[in-house]
Parts: C-alpha cells; structure tokens; sequence
C-alpha cells in the first residue's frame, strides 16, 4: 500500500498526541504478540508515513520488510534488522522495541487502532497541507491557491470515504452477474440444514443480518449450533462469537448432536466404550473437516469483533458469523458515548452486526432474548417484534427476524420432543412464514416435523 505525499509528511515536522502515540504503540506490539495475520492486517490498512512517532515508522518499515522475505516478525527479527540498517539508535536502542508489547490490552484490538492511526494521519496531512497553503496567500497566484485547496479536499475524502458512489449502469450489471452466478450456484447462500427454512427462503443471504429471538430455555443456542454444524459440514467458513458458554461446552454440544448421546452423559459421565469411540470419530471429523472458529473472549464491542473477523480473514473468506447472545455484548470505552442508556448501546451494536455483515459479505446471525411482555399476554402468546428486548434498532436493522415458538413441551407422546414453531416475522427479501421444528433436548438436536391435522 503505498501513498503519495505533495507536503512533508506530519510525521517529518510534527509530534504526535499522547493517545495518537499510544495506538501507534499498540499496533507494532499487537503484531508480535499475534500471529501472522496481524502484520498482514496492518500492511493492508497503513503506509509506514501514516505513524507519526519516527521510531514507530521506522520499526514499522522494518517489520514489512521482514514479513515480505516470508519470516516471522518477532521483537528480536526486528532489533536484528534494525541493527543490520545501522537505524537501531534511531529506534532509542533494543529496549523501546521490547517494550512496545505493554501498549497491548488485547491483540484483537489491531483493526481499531489501524483505523484510528490512519484517521489521525490523513488529519494532521490535510492540517500541514492547509497551513502551508495559507502561508502563500499573501502573493499568491488564486487559481495555483484554488487548485491547491482542491486537491488538499479530494486527498482526504480518498482516505475517508470507503468505496464510491456506483453509477446506475455499473450496478445494474453487477446485479446481473450476481443473479448469473446464483444461477450456477448459489454461493452467497448459508443452508442451515433446516429443510423448511432453507427452502421458503432459500437459505440465509451474504450481507443480511438475521436476529433469532426466544424466551430463555426454548433452545436458540442449540439452533444456532445446529446451524453452525450444517455449515461447516457444507465446507462454509464459520465463526462464533460465544458470551454464554466455554469452548468446551459449545464442542460437547457438537459431539452430542453429532453422535446422539445424551449432553448430560458426555458431562457428567460415564461413557461406555462404543460411545467412546463414537465421541472419537464425531471429534476426528471436526477436526479434518470443519473450518470452525470459536471466540469465548470477553471483547463484545463489534470493532473489536470487526478486527478479530479481519484477522481471520488473510486465511479465506468467512462465509458465516454467530453472535450468540446480543444482549451480553457491550461498549468499549472508546465508544462510552453510546453507553447514556441501553436503548442507545443496543441500537450501536445492531448498527455494528449490520455493518460487519456487509464488509465481510456473509450473514451474521446474532442471537437475541425477548422481553417478558409476551408472557403477560398469555401463555401461548406468539412472539411480535416489538418484543425484540431492549431497542427497536434490532428490528429496523435485521433483514430478517426468526423466533422461536414452544408450542407444546416434551412428553412420552412425542417422543420426548418439543414442538417448536420458527417464525420468520420479518423477512426483508421474500414473505414471513412458519416452519414446524421439533428439538430433542437431551442431544441438542433439531430436526423438521410435518404440521399435525
């Protein structure tokens, strides 16, 4: 990535702010703490120009050229090169090197911060672009003045403004290469493994944020891990942001839908040696097959959610993210502005879920509870959207909104199954509908079940 300065660049002839340093910091100790992702996302985003703190630039420079000769970059690759350019006093020596990794609260962070260096550095560039234009006004040519101004507008929008505007005439054949490719195959569709679902909406879109929304205990996180086992097994890239549960539990999950040995069995014990050996073969074809990433961080801001996607995403596309659940997701303090009420915080994590789908073109399914109104109007009341808990934001920003509807509860005369109905209440690209489910409990699993008479 390379870009072209007409005035010396801030950092030449300006110091940075305390903050602007900090996130500087923050960014070169992230890379090697990371993995090698994390250099490659900061290569993606910044120019070695855009640190303002000389030794920063410098240090930068030397990691790219380190991550270009295919080694890792690690704090003492990048003393050995430094040292190698003779440029290590210009760095203030081997210790400010080492020292870069305490700036770092959480690798994850990277993407915010990048952002946050660039932002900073087109400001103080437009700042020094500016002020040598007004030391020319006195005896200037006006329209050489103009031009200057002009060009200073149009080098900032380009760093601030994400893509342009598309004309009709491009969209319109992007759209028709979009429904060709449908045609041939319907790649920017997740099938879910739900029959009736997938085929009354042909599945979940690419760019669409789906909100799936029940009362406590009616089985929203077993849906989605049977949604998540669906896609992985079709080869999809998934991802899983869990607040609720471990590692352990979400994977314990898998092995009893998979295997169909009761969850309570595989926690508590003991398993018998078939069982074994079918825990063992449900495990081995996880790990040959799935492209499965679980996340059971406590970083719920959706920037910081944004950069661990990023992240993830030099490997190959992600092809589905799952938010499980959104009201355990929070604000950083960078954002504490949205934090004067839930209502607000709410409607900027939805704001969040909806933006991630987009720039990452896959649909994010983020779980949510319902309020506790649909439980004053009657005991088998359907859910509405305006019971969507906390914002309306949920139900302007989601593409779709599901719920889940307990309609009779698990008895010998079902076959220890719930009968479940998926409302799709809300459905930007096609008609709601309801499709009759039915989940076993005792090993997580969903299954269609024809509507009785």
């Amino acid at each position: 990535m390379t870009r072209q300065y007409t005035t010396p660049h801030p950092a030449e002839t300006q110091r940075p702010r305390r903050s602007e340093r900090d996130s500087e910091c923050a960014i070169l100790g992230s890379v090697f703490l990371g993995e090698r992702e994390h250099i490659e996302v900061a290569a993606g985003v910044l120019a070695p120009l855009d640190f303002l703190d000389v030794r920063n630039r410098v240090i930068f420079e030397a990691m790219l050229k380190i991550h270009h000769s295919g080694a890792p970059v690690d704090a003492m690759a990048v003393i050995s090169e430094l040292d190698r350019e003779g440029a290590l006093e210009k760095v203030s020596g081997p210790a400010y090197v080492t020292g870069l990794e305490q700036y770092v609260i959480s690798p994850g962070n990277i993407i915010w911060h990048c952002k946050r260096v660039r932002d900073c550095a087109a400001e103080h560039k437009t700042a020094a672009d500016l002020q040598a234009i007004s030391a020319d006004l006195s005896g200037g040519d006006h329209s050489t003045l103009i031009q200057r101004i002009k060009s200073a507008a149009e080098d900032l929008a380009a760093k601030t403004i994400p893509a342009p505007i598309a004309s009709a005439n491009d969209a319109a054949r992007r759209v028709y290469e979009s429904i060709l490719a449908e045609i041939e195959t319907p790649a920017h569709r997740v099938q879910t493994g739900i029959a009736g679902y997938d085929r009354k909406t042909g599945g979940m879109t690419a760019g669409d944020l789906i909100i799936l929304a029940a009362r406590p205990s009616v089985g929203k996180s077993a849906l989605a891990g049977s949604i998540e086992c669906a896609a992985a097994e079709d080869g999809r890239r998934v991802v899983l942001f869990s607040y609720e549960m471990s590692e352990d539990q979400i994977y314990r999950r898998h092995i009893s839908r998979m295997t169909r040995i009761d969850l309570t069995k595989l926690v508590r014990g003991p398993l018998s040696m078939p069982e074994v050996a079918l825990v063992k073969g449900a495990l081995e074809e996880i790990a040959a097959q799935w492209e499965y990433h679980v996340y059971s961080g406590m970083d719920s801001d959706p920037e910081k959610m944004a950069g661990i996607v990023q992240a993830l995403g030099t490997r190959g596309k992600v092809d589905l993210i799952v938010v499980d659940y959104l009201q355990l997701m929070g604000v950083d303090r960078a954002n504490r502005r949205y934090s004067e009420s839930r209502n607000i915080e709410i409607g900027y994590i939805s704001r969040g879920l909806k933006q991630m789908a987009r720039q990452f073109n896959c649909p994010v399914l983020a779980l949510s509870q319902l309020s506790r109104d649909i439980e004053k109007r009657g005991k088998n009341s359907k859910p509405l959207l305006s019971d969507l808990r906390d914002s309306g934001s949920l139900e302007q920003d989601a593409d779709q909104v599901l719920f889940l509807h307990r309609i009779r509860e698990r008895c010998r005369e079902t076959n220890w199954m719930d009968h479940v109905d998926l409302i799709v209440a809300k459905n930007r690209q096609g008609p709601g509908c309801t499709v009759p489910l039915g989940f076993f409990g005792q090993y997580m699993k969903w299954e269609s079940r024809e509507r009785e008479g």
